[in-house]
């Protein structure tokens, strides 16, 4: 008889997407354990594509195999659920909220809401973590102007840093950047992104803002 506890996965597990990415990661983490009965849900990611599996891959074929489009009503003993705080959910006996969390220093108070609704945050950074813990709201009556709460996170964060696939990524397989041989200047900035659509200012990575600000401090 299998005594394992039973863990319940929610993520964008096939979705071609930063949080696809961490997703999987995270899955394969605890699919090497074997340590937890586990069932999968695929959810989406914006209008990223969702055919990042590759079915020859046994681990990816597992994915497939453990995706439960109707999962048990049962509560699972563990829940893991990766996707942004406010949409965070407590379904399990314990659950777990992974979140790459936020670029800036300050998080939405939903964010915070979301956070205290699970028992664990895990998220890559200690910027993450401080832009989490660090954010408070006060909240006044509207008539009085007295306070009448703080709106805080309470529930423990911790930090899991991403790793890589030495394999894949090691020094002993991570070859010279040709167009990086040009580069004349002894101190230069490089920024890796994804250009994405939208007006001056208003692309989902506000890469055009960068430039301009850039340009605009070294001119």
């Amino acid at each position: 008889m299998n005594n394992k506890p039973t863990l319940l996965f929610q993520g964008p597990v096939a979705t071609r997407s930063g949080y696809g990415d961490h997703a999987r990661d995270l899955l394969y983490s605890l699919y090497k354990l074997d340590k937890f009965n586990i069932s999968i849900i695929n959810t989406k990611w914006g209008m990223t594509p969702m055919d990042a599996l590759e079915y020859e891959k046994p681990f990816h074929k597992w994915i497939v195999e453990s995706i439960k489009n109707n999962p048990s009503k049962q509560k699972p003993d563990i829940y893991v659920q990766v996707t942004v705080p406010n949409e965070f959910q407590p379904i399990g006996h314990y659950n777990i909220g992974i979140t790459a969390g936020i670029e800036t220093t300050v998080c939405p108070i939903d964010w915070i809401h979301g956070c205290n609704r699970m028992d664990l945050i895990i998220v890559p950074s200690e910027h993450s973590k401080m832009s989490l813990v660090d954010t408070s709201y006060t909240e006044a009556d509207k008539i009085t102007g007295q306070i009448v709460g703080q709106h805080r996170i309470t529930k423990p964060v911790e930090i899991l840093f991403e790793g890589f696939d030495e394999s894949v990524f090691g020094t002993d397989t991570v070859k010279t950047v040709d167009c990086l041989d040009g580069v004349k200047e002894d101190f230069a900035f490089l920024f890796v992104g994804h250009w994405l659509r939208g007006d001056f200012g208003e692309d989902r990575k506000n890469i055009g803002m960068m430039i301009k600000t850039f340009a605009m401090a070294f001119k």
